[in-house]
């Protein structure tokens, strides 16, 4: 068995971003460097620690260590990854808006969230589920009228709520 006092030589992080690697810090234990190439949020620290601070929707990728080794009589590489999933709350992109309608007309109220896990999006009325998808389209009648209210939620804890107001006019027929 070789000796086992294997000596760290060279850390190097990248990250895969568009298909391509960008090298983020290096530590050269030979020469005693420390270097963060996106000097700022992101920091080496010894023996083989990335840091990255601030963390934005931006930094989700695989993120890759090469650990380089001196052995008794030899270099030894060796390289991991990991992927940084950034989770990130529930926010609208889009929220309903009041309408009006004659009685018969189609209508579609419009909602839509962005955030990591997707949000997932549900339609109420009167407190019963109407709709499950980011448009809510149907005929009114006038027992439509009222308000509609759509919840957005991703499992962080966080649901957001927007409503609309649809008031359906009807058409009297007189003799």
């Amino acid at each position: 068995m070789e000796n086992c006092d294997h000596r760290f030589r060279e850390v190097e992080f990248r990250r895969t971003r568009t298909g391509a690697d960008e090298k983020i810090g290096l530590i050269d234990r030979e020469v005693f460097l420390y270097l963060a190439f996106r000097s700022g949020r992101f920091e080496v620290q010894a023996p083989a620690t990335l840091v990255i601070r601030n963390v934005t929707a931006d930094d989700a990728t695989d993120y890759i260590l090469t650990v380089e080794a001196k052995t008794s009589s030899d270099i030894v590489t060796a390289e991991s990854s990991i992927t940084l999933d950034v989770l990130l709350p529930v926010n609208f992109t889009s929220v309903p808006s009041n309408k009006t309608a004659n009685e018969t007309d189609a209508v579609t109220f419009l909602c839509s969230a962005s955030g990591n896990p997707v949000p997932t999006i549900t339609w109420l009325k009167d407190g019963q589920t109407v709709g499950n998808q980011t448009t809510l389209t149907f005929t009114v009648f006038r027992n439509h009228s009222g308000n509609y209210s759509c919840f957005a939620d991703n499992g962080l804890n966080i649901t957001v709520t927007a409503s609309a107001y649809l008031d359906v006019q009807c058409m009297y027929d007189f003799f």
